[in-house]
This record gives structure tokens, sequence and C-alpha cells, in this order.
């Protein structure tokens, strides 16, 4: 039996709160929960305060979660100074969140807190490592595949895609700057150019599209997923695999994704998805032919949702971070 006490904002959502779920699932874990908004938080306590209020014999993990840092300031990602993970000898991770802000007080917080392993979703990994004499692991994003599932719906879109734009464009301004630097070199818009293309096409014409810059999660997310044959999905700031890639897969539609090397380790390209030329010239012939090529499509659809269930579940992230606690 594990004993973790996890440190996060409470009453998150998202990614955030299907980690500690998962936590709080596995059997092999006693959790302690600990974070601003929960009842017993007091900004004065320190690392040992929160370790003697576990009640834990012998406290195995301090794991400080996607949901501790703070983003309300420029100065540090710090959310609570009297907590300074250095001073004890227990065994502390630290995962990383929203690596395209403030990476460089995150790492700095990372030196600081001397953790034993730091956790990201990112590929720069190696290199972080590097920079900080830290132990850095690759944790890629999850999926539920509780909520995320085959929910038998009916095929009434021949393609679908949600969210909003990036269309960060440099203009000039400090915020310019900023969104053009946060989304990194290799970001190309292709969201915002896809969805130009689409009005500007005449594909729209020949299958049935879905679109929406609403804001779908769980049951219904899923459920839209599932009415659709194909997905559309881009990697976010600074070609992060996002939650949305294991998502589709999970709820079995065909994931239908721009060409790139950060999808390497994480899923093949030649049997779990269909890739595009991010300048888009091939995009049109690609999802015509899988939305009327049934049989090609749900071989690929079915190859994808069986590595996510080997591969790509909150619970095999678990697994992951229980394992580096030995």
């Amino acid at each position: 039996m594990n004993n973790i006490i996890y440190f996060s904002k409470f009453g998150l959502d998202l990614y955030y709160e299907s980690l500690r779920k998962a936590f709080l699932r596995d059997s092999e874990v006693n959790l302690l929960c600990y974070g601003p908004s929960c009842p017993v938080y007091n900004p004065q306590h320190t690392i040992d305060d929160v370790v003697k209020m576990s009640g834990f014999p012998k406290v195995d993990l301090l794991f400080f979660s996607a949901g501790w840092d703070s983003d309300n300031s420029l100065e540090t990602v710090d959310p609570h100074p009297n907590i300074k993970p250095a001073e004890t000898d227990i065994k502390k991770f630290y995962l990383l969140n929203k690596e395209y802000k403030k990476l460089d007080l995150r790492l700095e917080y990372a030196q600081k807190s001397n953790f034993d392993v730091c956790f990201t979703v990112h590929h720069s990994y190696k290199d972080w490592e590097k920079k900080t004499g830290l132990r850095f692991e690759k944790l890629p994003f999850a999926a539920d595949q509780n909520i995320f599932k085959d929910y038998n719906q009916d095929k009434k879109y021949d393609f679908g895609f949600t969210g909003s734009l990036h269309n960060y464009k440099n203009d000039g301004s400090e915020m310019g700057k900023f969104k053009e630097k946060m989304m990194g070199d290799k970001f190309k818009n292709i969201r915002e150019r896809f969805l130009s293309y689409l009005a500007s096409s005449d594909i729209s014409k020949t299958i049935n599209i879905f679109h929406s810059y609403k804001f779908y999660h769980g049951v219904e997310y899923s459920k839209l997923i599932n009415s659709s044959k194909i997905w559309f999905c881009t990697p976010s700031a600074i070609e992060i695999v996002g939650t949305r890639f294991f998502e589709i897969m999970a709820s079995k539609s065909l994931l239908l994704c721009p060409e790139s090397d950060v999808y390497e380790g994480i899923f093949d390209t030649t049997k779990h998805c269909v890739t595009f030329n991010p300048d888009l010239s091939d995009v049109k012939e690609k999802i015509l032919y899988f939305s009327k090529n049934k049989e090609k499509r749900e071989e690929i659809i079915q190859s994808a949702y069986e590595h996510f269930l080997k591969n790509h579940t909150w619970n095999h992230r678990i697994s992951k971070i229980k394992s580096l606690i030995k």
C-alpha cells in the first residue's frame, strides 16, 4: 500500500480531476488531498504540518500535481512558500503543467524544491533534465475509459471538430509577442487555416460536417465524437499532444491530425490515426476517402481503440508514477 499526499488546488476539472480520481480509485493507494480550497488548508502550514495531518504511519510520496502551481503571479509559480519540499527526505514528485507559460519559473521551482522526479507531457523532457540536473520522465495525457468509450451512436456526421481557434498572431503588442512565443516556433495556425479551407472548399457539399466553438466535455463530448466517422485534432501550444487525441481514440472515431514527429512513442501514425500534410494539400482527399471507406476506417479506429485501452488510460499514468516510488 502506498501512502500518498496529493498537492493540488481543489475544485479543478478536466485532466486535473481525472488524475486525482484515478489515484482515489487505486486500491493500492491511500490518498490525502491537500491544497487551496480544501477544508483543512492553511497558508501557514509547513510540509511537516501536512505530513502529520495525514495520519499515515509513513508517507511514501509527496505528489505535487498539475493543479498545484500558481498561475496568478508573473514572478513565481509557488502557491505556498511555507511548504518547502526540499526540507523533507520523503520522496517527492512534481508534475509540470502549462509548459508553454512560465517554463523557466517552473523549472526554477523544481530545482529549488529538489524533486526526485519531474513529469511532463512535453517531448523536450530530456533537455529540461540536462538544464536542471533533475530526473525528468515523460508522462503523456490520457483519457478516462469509463467516460470516453463507444456509445454506439449513429454516425450522423462524416467529419467533426470542436474547440476554439488558436489564431495567435504577433501584432506587435506585448500580448501578441507573448502569444506567438507561447505557441512555439513550429505553430502554423493549422486550425484557423483548416476552417478557412473548409469555408472556401466545396467539400461541405459532399459530406456532413459538424463544427462548434462550444466547450464540450465528459459523456456529452464522447457521445458527440462517437457520432462522427472522423474527428479532427491538432497539437496545442508548443506541440503538446493534448487529452483530445486520447479521447478521440477512446470514443471510436477516426483521429485525423497533422503530420508531426511529436507523436513518436505515444501512438503509431501508420496504425492509430490518419495524418495530413500541415500545408493542407492532401486533407480533402483523405477526408473524402476515409468518410466513404468504412472498412479501412474501422480497421484504424479499432486499432487505435485497443492501443488506447492498453496504454493510455489514467490508470496507466498512475501505474508509472507508482513504479518510481520504490
